[in-house]
């Protein structure tokens, strides 16, 4: 087990008793040792809290804490020590926590100890993410900032990403202090974004020159543009060869489109000229739209 786990309280139902003799504590109505989707159950290496935390009038004293070192069956456990634990304790409520091994023989946090007791407490995985998101939210991240440095993964310092001028000034000010660990900490990632920077112009092979690939860029889109131009102009030479010129056009899905335009921009004084244009020639009762009148327009308004 690592020092520290991701869970301060996993499932507790029941109570347990303990054995002060051999140390096996005895469950009622409990899972301890039961299996559980995740580390949701006691295991060997986990901390076993015996009593309530918070007694007062009416609740379970709080005992203290021990290792779990050995779960022999479903609801029955051994501990390691009983010298962190108050004596008298009968059947009791109980809590199971990932919180360092270290603190049962710290003094500090033994219940033998009752003027330095000190409780620890270990941070569960919706719990630090919960708070993340309130951290985040406090410190107004900007989202399209954050998302973009996470697919570039580039580690960005949470001001960096921050709309908030007072977080961004006092983490430059924190910065600006020669020597300090905040002035270290940003340097290694000023370089480790710079070096990620370089990763990605070498997978797009851009190179170090900016120019260069720019000119490329401008090439490649302007050849496209080019090829594009010539597939629609065979097309439309195809349709001229099939549709009469004197056929006359059914503008129905055209205007229906217009005036769609014409709601979301508040009226025809809204639209464009070239929109304006082709409003006109679509509505237009005394002069029928042709194939070929409609491809002379569309020609003139380009």
């Amino acid at each position: 087990m690592a020092l520290w786990g991701n869970n301060d309280n996993l499932n507790n139902a029941g109570t347990v008793s303990l054995n002060y003799a051999t140390k096996v504590g005895t469950g009622t109505g409990t899972t301890v040792g039961a299996a559980g989707a995740g580390h949701t159950e006691a295991r060997v290496g986990d901390i076993i809290r015996f009593g309530h935390r918070e007694a007062s009038s009416g609740v379970s004293t709080y005992f203290g804490d021990a290792v779990i070192v050995g779960i022999t069956s479903v609801g029955e456990l051994s501990i390691g020590s009983t010298a962190g634990l108050k004596t008298g304790m009968g059947s009791t409520v109980y809590t199971i926590s990932q919180c360092p091994k270290s603190t049962i023989t710290d003094s500090n946090y033994s219940q033998t100890n009752s003027d330095k007791d000190t409780f620890v407490y270990g941070v569960a995985k919706g719990g630090s993410q919960a708070a993340a998101e309130a951290i985040a939210q406090a410190a107004r991240i900007n989202p399209e900032a954050a998302a973009a440095a996470r697919r570039l993964g580039i580690d960005v310092p949470a001001d960096v990403l921050s709309d908030d001028t007072q977080l961004r000034n006092a983490a430059g000010l924190s910065r600006s202090l020669a020597g300090s660990e905040a002035e270290a900490a940003f340097s290694n990632t000023v370089v480790a974004a710079s070096q990620r920077a370089d990763e990605i112009m070498s997978e797009l092979d851009i190179g170090k020159d900016i120019s260069s690939f720019a000119e490329r860029l401008k090439t490649d889109v302007l050849k496209t543009r080019n090829e594009l131009d010539r597939a629609s102009s065979a097309l439309y030479k195809e349709v001229d060869q099939l549709v009469p010129a004197s056929s006359l056009v059914d503008p129905r899905n055209s205007v229906m489109l217009i005036n769609k335009i014409l709601e979301e921009v508040g009226g025809v004084a809204a639209l464009t000229g070239k929109e304006k244009a082709l409003f006109d020639k679509l509505t237009d009762p005394d002069t029928p739209l042709t194939f070929a009148a409609l491809k002379k327009f569309r020609t003139s308004i380009g």
